[in-house]
């Protein structure tokens, strides 16, 4: 079974060129050559550097045999014909220890049965070479494997670790697969703020299936309780109601208590929690911190952490722009001039952007 929406990411944009050269040779003069002598117009530049020794170009070469392979139609260029063959048996001649890269294709090159018969546990076998060398895509791929225990024993444990490892490297298919686990318990107690926080990473990717999944969680009724946060009141006189407060955490100045908002908003050096996060921002913001007031409008915007409402957003970043605040301005023309929560409006848009500009010119003149 391929992995194939696992084991994709991030081919590099110039194999993506060199794939479109090799159609377009396939169209051109080129095209009425014998086969060998087409798959050598594209791929012997980089033979050549790969044979003087450069790693790069032997990665690079390693992808694009793989992408023609793979994805290429034309009965010469089939996984199990003689030229897939050939390039399998060169990789594996040319493979040094410690090339994670090249032992990451490698293990794409068996698990979808190129040059070499479909083996599933070869390809394990590259996959933990690459991965104990450092490579994201194939620490997800290992852990993809013992999370499903495809050729080896079933391990969520294990599973967990390497996603996790692919996730310090930002790997948008380990965040969401993270997410996954926490979500439906695998291995570990079912979590759905955790699975939320997994899921809002792997989005941050623009990874679509992250967003989905979110998407299922707010309509899961295990899930309703703890994804339920209180919202703001309208005069922004009374705070605290997130009860997210920690003993180890305190701040009384406005400026420390954003500060620590901040760090829990966006991770910074804690894991992100939107619950701690929306907590301190009402609390710097009940003194008047207008930057604590723009963030808790942002993330009723955004829905970090809880249901979008841009109704509230717009009534926060109504009452920080009246207090002076330029990016509540900027905040509010773009909602009210894309039609963001609100009717499109571009009467109200330009006066937004009036102000903020006459805003911005009054103090640039102090």
């Amino acid at each position: 079974m391929k992995i194939n929406n696992m084991l994709l990411s991030r081919t590099p944009v110039i194999i993506i060129r060199y794939v479109l050269s090799f159609f377009l040779l396939l169209n051109s003069g080129v095209a009425n050559a014998e086969p060998d002598e087409q798959l050598s117009a594209i791929i012997n530049p980089l033979k050549i550097e790969a044979d003087k020794g450069d790693v790069d170009a032997l990665n690079r070469l390693s992808e694009l045999y793989f992408s023609i392979f793979c994805c290429t139609a034309g009965e010469e260029y089939q996984g199990d014909g003689k030229y897939a063959k050939e390039a399998l048996d060169y990789l594996l001649a040319m493979h040094k220890e410690g090339n994670a890269d090249l032992e990451f294709v490698i293990g794409k090159f068996y698990n979808f049965g190129l040059g070499a018969p479909t083996s599933d546990a070869t390809a394990f076998e590259w996959w933990l070479k690459s991965a104990k060398n450092g490579n994201a895509d194939a620490q997800n791929n290992v852990g993809y494997m013992y999370q499903k225990g495809r050729e080896i024993d079933q391990n969520f444990d294990k599973a967990l670790a390497w996603y996790k490892k692919a996730a310090d490297q930002g790997d948008k298919n380990a965040l969401k697969n993270i997410g996954d686990m926490y979500y439906e318990g695998l291995g570990v107690k079912t979590d759905c703020g955790e699975a939320l926080k997994w899921f809002e990473q792997a989005e941050e990717y623009n990874d679509s299936r992250a967003s989905e999944r979110i998407d299922e969680m707010r309509k899961d009724p295990k899930c309703a309780a703890t994804l339920a946060l209180d919202t703001l009141p309208s005069s922004l006189a009374t705070h605290g109601s997130s009860k997210a407060s920690d003993d180890s955490e305190t701040a009384d100045d406005a400026f420390e208590q954003y500060q620590l908002a901040a760090s829990h908003d966006d991770g910074g050096n804690k894991r992100i929690d939107y619950v701690k996060a929306k907590y301190w921002y009402e609390k710097s913001a009940a003194q008047g911190n207008l930057d604590a007031m723009r963030a808790l409008g942002f993330m009723y915007e955004k829905g970090k952490g809880m249901e979008i409402d841009y109704k509230k957003a717009i009534e926060i970043y109504t009452e920080a722009a009246n207090r002076g605040d330029i990016g509540s301005h900027s905040n509010l023309w773009w909602m009210y001039s894309q039609g963001i929560g609100v009717e499109k409006n571009e009467k109200i848009a330009a006066e937004w952007s009036q102000k903020s500009e006459k805003l911005q010119q009054a103090r640039e003149a102090k």
